[in-house]
């Protein structure tokens, strides 16, 4: 498969890895995306970590993949997104990336149900599986999500 941006090769690989592995922002957004966190790598005693409006967050290396192959990779003054698919986020896990919100909308969808939580001015959508009660409108949550499953890349 090849993703092109105004006749530019953006990515091209299995439908698979650009699913799980977008190499930039505009293939997250073509893919329908829709959890994007702005922010800005930092050292730390550590490892790297990415400081964004919701938190502190460490990084893995399969996050840091896509900026490996920059050779200006892992310089804290370039600013990054990170990008959480809606199934890559999970309802009140104990995992060691944490978000509060309020849920703003809760949609059924089938086998799933997807909510839309609000947490400092930007907007995260998440999908759980029907089986559990889903929460109303107006709740708190907590949001939880592995760094193994956040990616990284140049904003």
């Amino acid at each position: 498969v090849v993703v092109m941006n105004a006749g530019m090769v953006e990515q091209i690989d299995i439908p698979q890895a650009i699913y799980y592995r977008p190499a930039s922002l505009f293939v997250a957004r073509f893919l329908g995306m829709s959890n994007f966190l702005p922010g800005q790598l930092e050292n730390s005693k550590d490892g790297m970590r990415v400081l964004t409006a919701l938190g502190h967050y460490p990084l893995s290396l399969s996050s840091m993949a896509n900026l490996s192959a920059n050779p200006v990779s892992q310089d804290p003054e370039i600013p990054v997104t990170v990008l959480l698919r809606p199934d890559a986020l999970y309802l009140d896990r104990h995992l060691p990336c944490q978000i509060t919100g309020i849920v703003q909308e809760v949609s059924f969808r089938g086998r799933d149900c997807q909510l839309i939580v609000l947490s400092e001015g930007i907007s995260l959508v998440l999908e759980i599986p029907i089986k559990k009660s889903p929460p109303k409108a107006g709740a708190k949550v907590t949001l939880g999500f592995d760094p193994e499953e956040a990616l990284l890349v140049y904003t």
